[in-house]
């Protein structure tokens, strides 16, 4: 794999990460009732649980993120070899 190659993957999958967060915290905003209904059936378990899994959902979503797909695309940009 070449170093543009890494560079192009790195980028479209923090395109696509960034993207899956961005439509992440409104879907669950508009979806909050119908998930608490979902999961209180399935699991059994409070809204607040829900409300709080959802939470922690989304706040890992973001560290992978930058740690996973930004921070080593921003490291290949800086790295990249001289034309």
């Amino acid at each position: 794999m070449t170093h543009a190659s890494l560079e192009q993957f790195f980028m479209w999958a923090t395109i696509v990460g960034v993207g899956v967060m961005v439509l992440g915290a409104p879907a669950w905003m508009l979806m909050r009732g119908v998930a608490h209904r979902i999961h209180g059936r399935i699991f059994g378990v409070s809204p607040e649980v829900v409300d709080i899994v959802c939470y922690a959902y989304l706040a890992l979503m973001k560290v992978m993120v930058t740690i996973l797909l930004l921070v080593p695309w921003i490291a290949l940009m800086l790295t990249r070899p001289a034309t």
